[in-house]
């Protein structure tokens, strides 16, 4: 990436407004050394800020999201970006999630600020794996678990047929769903069209990341290295 102005990067990452640096700069270092004047020309790597490297650029959200929690940044209730520190929510490009999981609804999510691969990865074209475990109110019947892996079916005010999806039968009531597409209460309206419901519903995997060690609630950045092909 070309090298911008401390000002302006500390600006976009949430630190401090372009103003505010002015007195603010003995908190910065470049490469190890003092920050001399607010428009050298850095790169977000060379920088600290009161000792500590500054968030990466663009940045990336592994988040075990907990239940009870909407993935909004405007709504009733408890909100996502109310579980990061305050200088997320003033990054330029804004925060995003990838993607809305149901406020009920727990497991993995990610949230970036680069807005291209936020497109890609929540792109019809782009097919990417997401993993649930879904807790069913009732054992599912060898007939509802056929109409749903074929796919095709057409649920209510969806003009386009379902796509087929892996289903693996992990317990009497339990059962693990892989989806390539992200509709409006996916997993939930598929088991309604079949005549089943769903009682508990648990995103494990997104792509290729899942919570690992992370409690709900929980997050860590991704690195440059494991964001770089997103």
């Amino acid at each position: 990436m070309p090298k911008e102005r401390l000002d302006k990067l500390l600006s976009n990452l949430g630190y401090c407004t372009r103003s505010e640096l002015r007195k603010a700069l003995d908190r910065v270092e470049i490469n190890g050394e003092p920050a001399r004047k607010v428009d050298q020309k850095v790169e977000w790597f060379e920088v600290t800020w009161e000792g500590e490297p500054v968030d990466p650029d663009p940045l990336w959200i592994l988040l075990h999201k907990p239940e009870g929690v909407t993935c909004s940044h405007k709504d009733v209730g408890r909100l996502v970006f109310e579980m990061f520190p305050e200088r997320y929510l003033m990054r330029k490009p804004a925060l995003s999630t990838v993607g809305r999981l149901d406020r009920d609804t727990t497991g993995v999510l990610l949230l970036t600020t680069d807005g291209a691969a936020l497109h890609r990865l929540t792109s019809p074209r782009s097919q990417v794996d997401k993993v649930y475990r879904v807790d069913l109110v009732d054992a599912p019947s060898s007939e509802q678990l056929e109409r749903l892996r074929q796919g095709g079916g057409l649920l209510d005010e969806d003009d386009k047929p379902l796509l087929p999806c892996a289903i693996e039968v992990t317990g009497e009531r339990q059962v693990e769903m892989t989806l390539h597409e992200g509709r409006y209460h996916q997993v939930k309206r598929m088991w309604v069209s079949v005549g089943n419901q769903v009682e508990k519903l648990h995103r494990v995997r997104f792509h290729r990341f899942g919570v690992g060690e992370l409690a709900a609630g929980e997050y860590r950045l991704l690195s440059p290295e494991e964001s770089l092909d997103l």
